[in-house]
């Protein structure tokens, strides 16, 4: 494939694979859904995207069905995030539905309670 120019005001990537939603069983999520876009480049952001195929105009770059992912630097957060600056835990097998995860949280908010202001502290100091 062509290296894309930096100063390239316009560009498509062609057969990019998206996540477009959510396969579920029983209502809890099992997989993704996916599908193929076309996405419209202009002056480094992105202008428009559409089905793949779609017949937008301009030069591109096909991805041959290449996923899509957010950059590895994620310049968000979310500041409801219930064990932000405790020691890091892995997830356990129970708590893998948000079902799961609203019901742990009823138990465990009061316990967090006690170094809420500590922990909101460190978020704000992000």
């Amino acid at each position: 494939m062509n290296e894309i120019n930096q100063n390239q005001d316009t560009y498509l990537l062609r057969n990019v694979l998206l996540e477009t939603g959510f396969l579920y069983e029983k209502e809890e999520i099992v997989a993704t859904k996916t599908a193929l876009f076309d996405i419209q480049i202009e002056a480094n952001k992105i202008k428009n995207i559409e089905p793949a195929q779609s017949g937008i105009d301009g030069k591109g770059f096909d991805m041959k069905g290449k996923l899509a992912l957010p950059p590895f630097r994620d310049m968000h957060i979310h500041l409801d995030k219930t064990l932000y600056g405790l020691p890091w835990k892995a997830v356990f097998p129970k708590n893998r539905t948000v079902k799961d995860m609203i019901a742990k949280e009823q138990i465990i908010i009061p316990e967090l309670l006690k170094t809420s202001v500590e922990r909101a502290e460190k978020l704000i100091a992000l």
